[in-house]
This record gives C-alpha cells, structure tokens and sequence, in this order.
C-alpha cells in the first residue's frame, strides 16, 4: 500500500506550508483586531448601529461555520483512506485550509459588526474566536494522526 518515498524535503515543506498558512492567516486576524480597535476607540469612527440582530447572528454564525469547518475536515480525511501519503498530504492541506478559512470568516465577521457598533461584546468575540483558532495550530504528531499514518510512514515524517 505504501511504495511511494517521500524526500525529506516534501515533508519539511508541507509542514512549513501548513505553519505559514496557519500563522499567515492568524496575524490578519490580530492586525485586524488592531485595526478595528484602535478605528472604534481612538479616532471613534463607529457608525452606532448596534442591533440586536447581531446579537443573535454572530454566534449562530460562528457555530455553524465551526460545524460546517469540522464536517467538511472529517469527510475530506475520510476519503483519503487508503490512498498514497502524497494524496492524503494534499487533500489534508486542502481540508486544513477549508476549516481555517471558515473559522477566520467568522472573525472578520464578528470584527465588522464590532466596527460597525463599537459594542466591545464583539471585540470579545472575536478575540474568543482567534483563540479557538490557536488551538487548531498545525503540529506533525497531530498531522500525522490525523493522516492516518502508518508507524513507516510516521517515522519518515516525523524524521
């Protein structure tokens, strides 16, 4: 089932992309955390549309986009099974991406509203978000785990 070496170099390099993806969209967060703050309390550039409708849509918003990210994560690993590590490596990138990206999508959401109406629950929010993010960091053991890596192809990852 596993015929295919992989060179040091395609490993070091998928995990390397996975950290820069994952860190690249996490400082776009915390700039925009920034940003928005310091538009909101220092220059008091906030429109004051402070609806109770956001009240409702943003955590709603935020459970469904982390429903949806860790769905759309489990059924992309569970149709590499069985397939070549090289396969898997570029379907979980995908998959990694995917979950990412929604969970970022609703940061930036939640960091609108808070631009909109200064109301600094949604600044929280948004910083209770990027703290579930952090913990989605990419590590090799989980990676590996998650790949569903045989102890061959694990020792070959992992170096």
């Amino acid at each position: 089932m596993y015929n295919q070496k992989l060179t040091t170099m395609n490993t070091k390099d998928f995990f390397k992309q996975l950290n820069i993806l994952y860190f690249s969209l996490l400082a776009g967060q915390v700039m925009f955390v920034v940003i928005t703050f310091l538009f909101n309390v220092i220059m008091n550039m906030t429109i004051g549309a402070d609806h109770i409708l956001f009240t409702v849509i943003v955590p709603i918003y935020a459970f469904i986009a982390f429903l949806a990210g860790n769905f759309i994560f489990k059924k992309k690993l569970e149709e590499i099974a069985g397939k070549p590590l090289n396969n898997r490596m570029e379907t979980y990138k995908t998959a990694f991406l995917i979950r990412l990206a929604l969970m970022e999508s609703v940061s930036f959401f939640t960091l609108v509203i808070y631009l909109i109406s200064g109301n600094l629950i949604y600044l929280a929010f948004a910083l209770l978000i990027i703290i579930l993010y952090s913990l989605l960091r990419p590590s090799k053991e989980k990676i590996t785990d998650e790949l569903g890596c045989t102890k061959e192809e694990k020792k070959e990852l992992l170096g």
